[in-house]
C-alpha cells in the first residue's frame, strides 16, 4: 500500500469507516463523495444506507451511485415494502472494475420517518439543534432532489431563527441584522424573511415607547425598514385611514397574512408612522417650530398632509399672538405663510392686526409719526381711507405741517369749516375757501402775496425772484413752518398768485 493509499485510508478511519468491523451507517452521498478514492479503498468495509432504485436477484442500485453492489451467495433480502436499504461490505475489484461486496442487507426507515423521528428528539427551544437536523434534511433533499424534504429543512430553520428570536434579551439593530444575516444565508423564501423582519421591526418600534434615547432608536428603525422592508420608500397617492387603523390594530397577524403587493403598502404605512413618531417626538408643545416639523413631514412623510397642515397651523397660531413684538419684515414674512397656507384672509388680518399694534407708538410722534403711520396704511393694506382719518390727525396736531397738507389736498379732501372733508362734498366757491384758508392759517394755491401773509401772520424769511420765458417766479420761504411757496405770474401783471406749495421737511420713517 502507497503512502498516499494509507493517508486515505487513515482519514476514512478517522471520519468512521473501518476496514474491518461495524459502525454507524454512512449516508450513499458520503460515499459518493470519495468516488475519487474509490480505488485506493479496495478492501475496506462499509456499512452505508441509502434509497435504491433497483434491486435484481444478486445485485442492487442505489439512486445517484454509479458503483455495483453485487450479493454474497449468503445474503437475506428482506420482505415488504420499503424504500431505504443499509448494507454492510466490501469494496472489491475484478478484472479491473469496481464493485461493492455485499455481505448483509436490511430495510430501514425512509428519509421521512427519520426526519420525523429526529425531529421528535429535537428540543422546541433548541435553535442549535434544528439547524443541524435542517443541514441533515437539506444535504439528503440536494441528492436526491427531494422538495419536501427541502421544504422541511427551510422551515426547521424558520423555526430555529424564530426561537433565537424569542431568545433575545434586547431586540436591537445589531442583534436584528445578525438574524437577518443568517436568513439570506439560510435562503430561506423572501416572504418569510419580509415576515421575520416586520415582527422584528414592529417589537423595537413597541419597546421605543420605554427608551429614554427614543428618538436616536427611531431614527435608525426609520432608516432600517426603508433599507429592508420593499414597500417602504414608494410613496402612496392618498394617506389610507381605514387600511391604517385596521392595520395599526393588529400588525403581525394582518401582514403574515398580506398577499405581496398588499404587504408592500403595509411597509410603506409602517414607515409613515416611524417618520411619523420620530418627527413629532421633536415637536414644540407651543408649535413654535410647527414649520420646522411640517417639513420634515413633507419629506418623510408626504402622506400625510392632515398633519402638515395641522403643524403650519399651529406655528401660524403661535406667531399671530406675538404680533406686536414683531419687526416689520417679520410681520411681512408671516402675512405670506398665511398666504401660502391659503388663508389670505388671515394674511390681511395679520397686517391689520400689526398696525393697530402700532397706533399708540405713532401718535407718541406726533405729526411725523402718524404721517408715516398713515403711509403704512396705503402700502400694506391700500387703506387710504384710514390714512386719510390719521393724515388729518397729523393736521390737527400741527396745521402748518406741509405732508399733512399736501396729501388730503392730493387726494380730494379740503377744509370746510375747520374739517378735512371731500371736496365734492363743499358747496363754497373758490373764493370763500381761500378766505376760510386765510382765517385757518392755511395756504392755498391761486393765493396772492398779500393772502398769503394775512394767513401766515408774517413776512417769509427769505425770497427769491427769477424771471423766465416771459414769467415771473418767486418763492417764498417760511423756515419755522417748514414751507416752501412758489409765486408766479406773467411779465406785466402787478401781483402773483400761489402757483405750488412744498415741503422743507424731509419724511421719516419707521
Amino acid at each position: 500500500m502507497n503512502v498516499m493509499r494509507i493517508v486515505v485510508v487513515v482519514l476514512l478511519c478517522l471520519l468512521g469507516f473501518h476496514r474491518e468491523g461495524f459502525c454507524e451507517a454512512r449516508s450513499i452521498q458520503s460515499f459518493t463523495a470519495v468516488k475519487e478514492k474509490w480505488d485506493d479503498l479496495v478492501g475496506t468495509t462499509w456499512q452505508i444506507e441509502g434509497r435504491y432504485s433497483l434491486m435484481g436477484a444478486t445485485t442492487l442500485k442505489f439512486v445517484n451511485c454509479e458503483m455495483p453492489f453485487r450479493f454474497s451467495s449468503d445474503v437475506m433480502r428482506p420482505s415488504g415494502q420499503f424504500k431505504n436499504l443499509e448494507v454492510i461490505g466490501k469494496i472489491q475489484k475484478k478484472n479491473g472494475r469496481l464493485f461493492f461486496e455485499v455481505r448483509s442487507l436490511r430495510k430501514v426507515p425512509s428519509d421521512d420517518e427519520q426526519y420525523l423521528a429526529r425531529r421528535a428528539r429535537v428540543d422546541s427551544d433548541d435553535s442549535k439543534a434544528m439547524y443541524e437536523l435542517a443541514e441533515w434534511a437539506e444535504e439528503r433533499a440536494r441528492f436526491y432532489g427531494d422538495e419536501d424534504l427541502r421544504k422541511r429543512a427551510q422551515q426547521l430553520k424558520q423555526n430555529g431563527l424564530l426561537v433565537e428570536y424569542r431568545q433575545l434579551e434586547t431586540i436591537d439593530q445589531r442583534a436584528l441584522d445578525h438574524l437577518l444575516k443568517k436568513a439570506r444565508e439560510f435562503q430561506l423564501d423572501e416572504r418569510i424573511v419580509q415576515e421575520f423582519l416586520h415582527r422584528g421591526y414592529w417589537e423595537q418600534f413597541d419597546q421605543t415607547n420605554r427608551l429614554r434615547d427614543r428618538v436616536e432608536r427611531l431614527t435608525e428603525l426609520h432608516v432600517s425598514i426603508a433599507r429592508n422592508l420593499p414597500g417602504a420608500s414608494t410613496p402612496l397617492e392618498t394617506y389610507p385611514q381605514e387600511l391604517a387603523d385596521e392595520y395599526f390594530a393588529a400588525p403581525i397577524q394582518m401582514y403574515d397574512q398580506s398577499r405581496n403587493e398588499n404587504r408592500r403598502q403595509l411597509d410603506r404605512l409602517f414607515y409613515l408612522k416611524v417618520s411619523v413618531d420620530m418627527i413629532l417626538a421633536q415637536a414644540d408643545a407651543s408649535g413654535a417650530n410647527g414649520f420646522a416639523i411640517a417639513k420634515r413631514l413633507k419629506t418623510d412623510a408626504p402622506e400625510r398632509k392632515d398633519l402638515i397642515r395641522e403643524y403650519e397651523a399651529k406655528e401660524l397660531a403661535y406667531a399671530s399672538k406675538r404680533l406686536d413684538t414683531m419687526t416689520r419684515a417679520e410681520m411681512l414674512n408671516l402675512s405670506n405663510r398665511y398666504v401660502d397656507f391659503g388663508d389670505p384672509s388671515q394674511a390681511v388680518e395679520t397686517k391689520r392686526k400689526w398696525l393697530a399694534s402700532r397706533e399708540l407708538l405713532a401718535r407718541g410722534q406726533g405729526a411725523r409719526g402718524l404721517v408715516d403711520y398713515a403711509e403704512d396704511w396705503i402700502q400694506l393694506l391700500d387703506d387710504r381711507e384710514a390714512a386719510a382719518r390719521f393724515y388729518m390727525e397729523a393736521w390737527k396736531i400741527n396745521p402748518q405741517y406741509p405732508l399733512a397738507t399736501e396729501w388730503l389736498d392730493k387726494n380730494g379732501y379740503a377744509l370746510h369749516d375747520g374739517i378735512w372733508t371731500p371736496k365734492e362734498l363743499i358747496p363754497e366757491t373758490r373764493e370763500s375757501q381761500i378766505e376760510m384758508a386765510i382765517r385757518e392759517g392755511r395756504i392755498e394755491k391761486g393765493m396772492t402775496q398779500h393772502q398769503v401773509k394775512a394767513a401766515m401772520g408774517i413776512a417769509p424769511d427769505s425770497i427769491v425772484r427769477f424771471a423766465s420765458s416771459g414769467r415771473i417766479s418767486e418763492l417764498w420761504t417760511y423756515d419755522a413752518a417748514g414751507v416752501m411757496i412758489r409765486f408766479s405770474w406773467k411779465q406785466g401783471d402787478s401781483n402773483g398768485q400761489v402757483n405750488s406749495i412744498s415741503s422743507t421737511i424731509r419724511r421719516g420713517t419707521n
